[in-house]
């Protein structure tokens, strides 16, 4: 059970305990019932998580989904619009279509500053599947400058 006093350990420890005593299926529709009972950042985390399982699942428009349904939740998320491209790229192998995505991504990514050089790296390995080597040369450059993620450290 997932309290709203949960962190996001918790919940991904809770995941695991339900992969480890159920099917699947059952996870997955356990999930999508919490899913709709949590808000917040709970609910998009959750949201995450329930895209993965039905990607594991091959239930990959079902996976669409819940990602277009989190797109219409959190505008301003950049996570989830990388995960639409990821699903296009490897899972429904529409590269072009990922590109689309990650372009979004990037326009949402640029406007809140968040995930850049994430939603960069997904671009570069969309581009490396098309044969775009130019393209792909700017990517990398657009990347490099945006340079390593910085995290402070915990006093």
């Amino acid at each position: 059970m997932i309290k709203s006093t949960d962190s996001f350990r918790e919940i991904d420890q809770w995941i695991v305990r339900l992969r480890s005593e159920h099917p699947l299926t059952r996870v997955i529709r356990i999930v999508a019932s919490r899913l709709e009972t949590t808000n917040g950042d709970y609910h998009r985390f959750l949201g995450a998580e329930l895209v993965w399982l039905l990607r594991e699942a091959g239930q990959n428009e079902e996976a669409l989904q819940v990602v277009n349904r989190m797109l219409d939740q959190y505008p301003d998320d950049v996570r989830h619009a990388i995960s639409k491209a990821s699903l296009y790229l490897y899972s429904l192998d529409q590269p072009e279509e990922a590109l689309k995505w990650i372009d979004f991504a990037l326009e949402r990514a640029h406007r809140t500053r968040f995930f850049r050089r994430e939603a960069l790296g997904d671009k570069a390995r969309i581009l490396l599947k098309l044969g775009r080597g130019e393209e792909l040369s700017d990517v990398l450059e657009e990347a490099n400058r945006e340079g390593r993620p910085r995290y402070r450290a915990r006093a």
